[in-house]
């Protein structure tokens, strides 16, 4: 916990102080990403959640423990709109970690309907919507308005915290045009042969 933060639940609002980490593509599966929502008051109570067949999970709001929604609005802010991780979604996610100060996320369901269903695409714009712990509002999950930039949900102020992150591209190796290998072997060539000269021929013992 910071200094000079005192964590009320119910009272005290969440605070997120960064997002660490990225949602790559392909987003789908334990461990295709991680990120982690860092900040204070989250709550140390983990969520009660639906738990799904592929592993994952969605959380449920209740007076006395936290939620979480992701929510992909795509590269404009109004492509995609579908949620994750909250309630009734049919999208569940990875969430092997939840403390006051951290939540690990590890990936959307492997058999969610993202990327198929649900469209993610690199430089989609992701919104987390954290609600704490101990807040009343929050048992009535109802869907908050989906707008960019993030709008005011149906949470009161001292409920919720949100923060945005952005879908990135999964690591691709490079692959060089067949003239940049040949312009990368030519000088390699050309130094061999130079120091071939320089070298001179082998010299061996005379043998008898």
């Amino acid at each position: 916990m910071a200094v000079g933060v005192s964590c009320d639940p119910g009272v005290t609002p969440p605070i997120i102080t960064g997002v660490s980490g990225q949602i790559t593509l392909p987003a789908t599966g334990n461990g295709a990403w991680s990120i982690t929502v860092n900040g204070f008051c989250f709550g140390n109570t983990y969520p009660s959640t639906i738990a799904f067949g592929d592993g994952g999970a969605t959380t449920q709001p209740s007076t006395t423990a936290p939620a979480i929604i992701l929510v992909d609005q795509g590269s404009s802010g109004t492509s995609n709109n579908w949620g994750a991780g909250f309630g009734g979604d049919g999208i569940d996610i990875y969430l092997p970690t939840w403390t006051d100060n951290a939540i690990t996320i590890t990936g959307f369901g492997s058999s969610s309907g993202v990327g198929s269903t649900y469209p993610i695409a690199s430089g989609d714009q992701i919104y987390i919507y954290l609600i704490g712990p101990d807040c009343p509002a929050s048992t009535t999950p109802t869907w908050p308005t989906i707008n960019n930039p993030p709008p005011t949900t149906v949470w009161p102020a001292n409920c919720e915290a949100s923060a945005e992150t952005t879908v990135g591209s999964a690591f691709v190796t490079p692959v060089f045009p067949l003239g940049t290998i040949l312009a990368l072997l030519v000088p390699l060539a050309a130094l061999g042969a130079y120091v071939a000269v320089k070298k001179g021929p082998a010299k061996y013992p005379n043998s008898h």
